[in-house]
């Protein structure tokens, strides 16, 4: 069944998510997809340890810890395809 609107938990998103570069975005779709830094580093003609750093730069930049946090607030700024958490199915 569908959660219903007033059983919905809202997220905060902060801002800084619509200001992430290019190639950070491009980064955090791919850590969303379950790419790890080196087919990632591989993709993008980077080094795993520059994809590494990108990715440590969305996590300050979004002052947040893990990469399943940064996963979780793309999904709901809508920034990356995937279901919303107030949209999944309990």
């Amino acid at each position: 069944r569908n959660l219903s609107s007033e059983n919905q938990i809202e997220i905060k998103v902060p801002a800084a998510i619509f200001e992430l570069s290019a190639v950070e975005l491009d980064i955090l779709e791919r850590v969303t997809k379950g790419e790890g830094y080196k087919e990632i580093g591989s993709a993008l003609n980077l080094s795993p340890h520059t994809i590494k750093y990108h990715f440590n730069k969305v996590l300050n930049k979004l002052e947040i810890d893990t990469r399943g946090e940064a996963i979780h607030l793309a999904i709901q700024a809508g920034l990356i395809k995937g279901k919303r958490h107030t949209d999944q199915i309990i």
